[in-house]
């Protein structure tokens, strides 16, 4: 912390006001270095969860991929029984569903440790994976979900990657939004970007929580007062694979507008991640 050095020229007895000035330093002292052990005490644990989410998550991986392989095997040597498909399929979903939560845990356990979600590039089009991505939603959230977009969106980026953060938002602004009010997508574009917007009605998030909606684990005031059970993770994992792609996520609240997350994302990933190499 450095040398703290009082320095009087002239010999002379301390007045109870020098001994309350040192006094009231040491005390401040003190108090820095109770701070600095705890932080990195805090930091210790920190690491030891986060390696344990990594080697759990990682671990899950082996009987999910085994039990996802016993059911299509099963599910072919019965493809003549509708009731056993039906069941096959239901199983299916739900470890398709296990998987997406351990991926998001594996990433989140990345954005943390301050790196970048691994992507896969390759060519696709944002239009269809846009609509395609809410049209499963529709089995959950009814009709809900209006898309407004003219035309292909054809990029360089991770199709599934991009599929997510279409889920996460979607599906947080029907969760999240006023009951049976629209939620709106707009996908826009110019010369070198693609622009998402999901956009619900209902109660504004509180200023001081925009600053942090974004953060792992941290879930607003009205969504931990909601019905809706959640890790945190969805918003953050939407930023971390915008600013993976090289683009970034923003939002905006208020009574008259709505809640408005935006995404923008370069038309061609590839070339941006060599641009800022």
């Amino acid at each position: 912390m450095g040398t703290f050095c009082c320095i009087q020229p002239q010999v002379r007895e301390w007045s109870s006001q020098d001994l309350t000035v040192m006094q009231e330093l040491t005390a401040s002292i003190m108090t820095e270095i109770n701070l600095r052990n705890q932080i990195q005490k805090l930091k210790v644990e920190q690491n030891l969860r986060d390696t344990f989410v990594a080697a759990l998550t990682h671990d899950l991986r082996t009987p999910l991929t085994a039990a996802k392989m016993g059911v299509q095997m099963l599910g072919r040597r019965h493809a003549d029984l509708p009731s056993v498909q039906t069941s096959v399929a239901r199983v299916s979903g739900s470890l398709d569903r296990a998987e997406r939560m351990i991926q998001n845990l594996l990433d989140a356990s990345r954005i943390k440790a301050g790196k970048r979600v691994a992507l896969e590039l390759g060519a696709c089009d944002f239009h269809t994976i846009t609509a395609q991505a809410l049209d499963e939603l529709s089995a959950i959230y009814s009709e809900r979900f209006v898309l407004k977009a003219e035309g292909m969106f054809k990029m360089e980026a991770d199709p599934l990657a991009l599929r997510r953060i279409v889920e996460n938002l979607s599906s947080n602004a029907a969760k999240y939004g006023a009951p049976g009010t629209p939620v709106e997508v707009v996908l826009d574009r110019n010369e070198h970007h693609v622009v998402l917007q999901v956009r619900n009605q209902g109660a504004p998030i509180a200023a001081g929580e925009l600053q942090t909606i974004f953060e792992p684990f941290h879930r607003t005031r009205s969504a931990t007062e909601s019905a809706e059970k959640g890790w945190g993770l969805g918003l953050p994992l939407v930023r971390g694979i915008a600013e993976a792609h090289g683009g970034k996520a923003t939002v905006t609240s208020s009574a008259e507008e709505g809640t408005c997350f935006t995404i923008t994302l370069p038309l061609d990933a590839a070339s941006e991640q060599r641009r800022s190499a």
